[in-house]
C-alpha cells in the first residue's frame, strides 16, 4: 500500500507539472501565431484605408511573393480570386472567435502538399472578401513532438515512482522484519 500510495502521489505530482508545461507550451505557440497574424491584418487595413482596392491588392500580391508562412487571398464579388497565394476560399466556418482552422494545398517542386492553416477573413464594402492567415503545419509538429516528450515522461515518472515506492516499502519491511 506504501508503495502504491507514493507512486500515486508521484505521479500525480509529475503529471500535473508536465501538463502545465504542454499547456503554457501550447498556448504561447498559438498566441504567438495569432499576433502575427493580427498584425498583418492591421497592416493591410491600414493599407486599405490608405488606398482603397487597388493598394490592398498591390499590397496582398507582394506580401504573397515573400515564402513566409503568411497566408493571403482577396477574391471579388464574384467570386474571382485578384491576390494571394491561396487558390480559393476555405469551405470551413469561423468560430465564435472570427477564426478559422483549415487545411490547404501548398505547391512544391514536386507537386502538392497538405497544410494546416488558421486565419481570418472579412468581408470589405462592395462585396469584397479578404482572409489573412498563417501555415500552421509547422506549429502542429512541434505540438506532437511535445506530446509524445511529455507521454515517455509520464512513463518515465511513474516507473520511477514505482521502482522507489518499491524500494521504500522493502526497505521498511526489512526493518520491521529485523525488528
Amino acid at each position: 500500500r506504501l508503495a502504491v500510495l507514493s507512486l500515486a502521489l508521484f505521479a500525480a505530482s509529475g503529471i500535473t507539472l508536465l501538463a502545465y508545461v504542454y499547456w503554457n507550451t501550447a498556448g504561447f505557440l498559438v498566441r504567438q501565431t495569432d499576433e502575427a497574424v493580427q498584425a498583418e491584418i492591421t497592416g493591410l487595413a491600414e493599407q486599405y484605408a490608405q488606398g482603397g482596392l487597388p493598394l490592398l491588392v498591390h499590397t496582398v500580391i507582394q506580401r504573397s511573393r515573400d515564402p513566409g508562412q503568411g497566408l493571403y487571398l482577396v477574391i471579388d464579388p464574384a467570386g474571382r480570386a485578384l491576390a494571394g497565394n491561396l487558390d480559393q476560399k476555405p469551405a470551413a466556418t469561423p468560430g465564435p472567435d472570427g477564426w478559422m482552422d483549415f487545411f490547404y494545398n501548398r505547391k512544391v517542386l514536386d507537386g502538392t502538399e497538405v497544410k494546416a492553416a488558421r486565419a481570418r477573413a472579412f468581408v470589405l464594402p462592395e462585396g469584397f472578401y479578404r482572409l489573412v492567415g498563417r501555415d500552421v503545419q509547422e506549429r502542429r509538429i512541434i505540438e506532437t513532438l511535445i506530446t509524445s516528450a511529455l507521454v515517455w515522461a509520464i512513463g518515465l515518472t511513474v516507473a520511477l515512482g514505482l521502482a522507489g515506492g518499491l524500494f521504500m516499502s522493502r526497505n521498511m519491511l526489512a526493518r520491521v522484519d529485523a525488528i
